[in-house]
This record gives structure tokens, sequence and C-alpha cells, in this order.
């Protein structure tokens, strides 16, 4: 539990209200650094592994894949595991399929506005916009 001094005086007050205001700016300006440093690590990642795929197309992994699994490059005691990419399907062209999401749409909203979905919330994050 964190105990804070006994104000006796306004002056007190404020000085502790500036300090924690001071304290929070500092704290969304290095959440502002962190989401850019984290967006440019993410997008130097994308960048090494669009590379990688291309080398392990290429064969130039061979020498260093595994021998139970053709999709894993072992060096130096550390596996990578290649993944051509999750599979999706398109039902764009298919009416019936159309008809039964609009129906399941449908019947989500009702489900909601009676009362008898359940709802859950996700974990608080913090948005930054510059």
């Amino acid at each position: 539990m964190i105990s804070l001094p006994n104000p006796t005086s306004t002056v007190t007050l404020q000085t502790m209200r500036s300090e924690y205001q001071e304290k929070a700016v500092i704290m969304l300006m290095r959440l502002k650094k962190l989401k850019a440093d984290k967006k440019k690590i993410e997008a130097e990642i994308s960048e090494a592994e669009h590379c990688l795929a291309i080398h392990m197309l290429a064969g130039d992994l061979d020498d260093l894949r595994s021998e139970s699994n053709e999709n894993t490059v072992i060096h130096n005691g550390v596996s990578y595991i290649y993944s051509a990419g999750r599979l999706n399907w398109d039902f764009s062209s298919c009416p019936d399929i159309l008809k039964l999401e609009a129906t399941l749409k449908e019947k989500k909203e009702a489900a909601k506005s009676v009362g008898k979905a359940g709802r859950t919330i996700g974990k608080p994050f913090w948005s930054v916009k510059a």
C-alpha cells in the first residue's frame, strides 16, 4: 500500500498533484515511443520473415533443415519453424452461405437485444495516434 504524506496546506496538495500529472504525461510520451518502436520492429520482423520464406523456398536453408520436420530449420541450437500461411476460404460467391450468415447475424442481434447472449470485456489497451 502506498502511503502519502498528510498534507497540511494547499501548496502541498498542488505540488503533489503536479508531480503526479508530470509522471502521467511522461508515461504518455513513453507509451507513444514504445508503440512507435513496436511498429518499427513489427515491420522489420515482417521483412525478415519474407526474405527467409524466399530463402526457404529457394532451398538456401536445406542444409539446416531438421531431419524430422522439413519446415523446421535448426541453427545454433535454435529451431525456426516455417509456416506457409493459414488457408482462408472465400464464400462471397456462395449465395446459400451468405444467406445463412445473414440469418445468423440477425439471430445474434436478437439474442443480444433480449439479454440471452453473454458478454466479456477484453484486456484494456491504449491507442496512440499522432
